[in-house]
């Protein structure tokens, strides 16, 4: 996992525990949110949390109203937080880094069948590209056919729809089938 990916998943993880905590939350009141420093399970450490905390009041997504340690008589335990959620930037943000989930999410839903018909269609398209990189490949009828033999695909509008899903992927920009007779 790179630093990046990471820091992403931490940075959602304070989200989502603030997403949380603002739901028990009166409007009227900061949100109360503890780092606490004795939690051996934690999924980051405190130092972590905080410094996202920070962080997140520098993107406009929150603003840190206080900061205090609730000490017990021999060392700090916590850091309790009060917090304002900043509109519209929280949500974009979190919005933001829910997408890749739900895409998992979406894909976990899927059969193993239909996602072997997808991963089908996307080897052919990927040998394809190989033949004719950076340009607009047509792929004859016969072969279109023969995919969607390869791929245990039932007939051309299964075939057709999968090549919409990974045009809204965005994983290929263009398919349409055309007329070869001319």
């Amino acid at each position: 996992m790179t630093p990046e990916e990471r820091f992403n998943n931490e940075l959602l993880y304070v989200l989502n525990q603030i997403k949380q905590k603002a739901l028990y939350t009166r409007k009227d009141r900061y949100i109360e949110y503890w780092v606490s420093f004795v939690e051996d399970n934690a999924k980051i450490t405190a130092e972590k949390e905080s410094l996202i905390l920070d962080k997140l009041e520098e993107l406009g997504a929150i603003k840190i109203i206080s900061k205090d340690a609730s000490p017990s008589d021999i060392m700090v335990e916590a850091y309790v937080y009060s917090l304002e959620i900043k509109q519209p930037k929280f949500d974009e943000l979190y919005d933001e880094l829910r997408e890749p989930l739900r895409k998992k999410e979406e894909y976990e839903k899927k059969s193993v069948e239909s996602l072997n018909k997808i991963l089908g269609v996307l080897k052919h398209l990927k040998d394809e590209w190989d033949i004719t990189p950076n340009q607009r490949t047509r792929i004859a009828h016969n072969k279109c056919y023969s995919w969607v033999q390869d791929c245990g695909l039932n007939d051309f509008y299964e075939l057709d729809s999968i090549l919409t899903i990974l045009q809204q992927e965005e994983l290929i920009l263009e398919a349409k089938f055309i007329n070869e007779a001319r």
